[in-house]
């Protein structure tokens, strides 16, 4: 069975696993991951739509960054052993002057998140997704989360997510012991500096390709190509969604009870 990690399908991260598989960084350290929402993102698909209830969406963290805690074990080739986290609900709050209504309320024309600027022509006057008030609306869930990760053999990487981007990207820096590697997805952009030497590699992959950086055309392609040849081995298999499932559960948990989270000794009872 197939798992829709879109991201295992770029040419971005295939060409950063590569690297990091190759040994061009030496044996890998430590290193920091990072996504950032819209701004617009966040209010119309989670302060306003249905994630924005832990009863319906698991948790934040759960919901939007299972693809990335896959794709960095898959760059790793690790497992990742254990988590810590802490977060919060500190913007997206009820404030005084704000109406329950983008339509009914005073201050919408001096809002970023009045729903006719964002929705358009998909905005109706009156409807709970475009035009309830971000700020109003009933939710648990959290606005910005840091995750600490403990991978097999000692590496260590923070992990954060951050609501109010200006624009939408994935960064990621990894150091190793022979050099370091700093890479945004969206602009297709990675760059891995030696050590000692200070020459640096530039490679650019897949900046102008859409749907993923070109990643959701590939994982069908590759559906299509499993169902016409009759072998089953996709990139991404039902054992590795349930890993990054278990880590992003990891995650949610250290945040809400305050600890450490050993994830394999959660395996150790499964």
């Amino acid at each position: 069975m197939q798992v829709g990690f879109v991201l295992r399908y770029t040419r971005f991260y295939q060409t950063i696993r590569d690297l990091v598989q190759s040994g061009a960084l030496g044996r890998v350290l430590s290193g920091e991951a990072s996504e950032v929402l819209a701004y617009g993102h966040t209010s119309s698909t989670f302060m306003r739509g249905h994630y924005r209830l832990r009863s319906d969406s698991g948790s934040f963290i759960l919901t939007k960054c299972s693809h990335d805690f896959d794709i960095l074990s898959w760059i790793l080739g690790r497992k990742t052993v254990r988590v810590a986290s802490f977060g919060g609900l500190d913007y997206f709050t009820p404030r005084p002057g704000v109406g329950p209504l983008c339509s009914q309320c005073t201050v919408a024309d001096r809002c970023l998140f009045d729903g006719r600027k964002l929705f358009r022509e998909r905005y109706r006057a009156g409807d709970e997704l475009t035009d309830s008030c971000v700020f109003l609306t009933e939710k648990d869930i959290v606005d910005n989360q840091v995750a600490l990760l403990e991978y097999e053999g000692g590496l260590r990487l923070t992990f954060s997510v951050h609501t109010l981007g200006a624009r939408g990207r994935r960064t990621l820096m990894l150091v190793g012991d022979a050099g370091e590697l700093s890479a945004e997805l969206e602009r297709g952009r990675i760059e891995v500096r030696r050590l000692g030497t200070g020459d640096v590699e530039v490679y650019t992959v897949g900046e102008d390709e859409a749907g993923h950086q070109g990643g959701d055309a590939r994982l069908v392609e590759d559906f299509l190509g499993q169902l016409r040849s009759g072998r089953a081995s996709p990139l991404a298999d039902v054992r590795s969604g349930c890993e990054a499932v278990l880590v992003g559960y990891a995650v949610d948990v250290a945040m809400r009870e305050r600890r450490i989270v050993d994830i394999d000794e959660w395996r150790r009872r499964l």
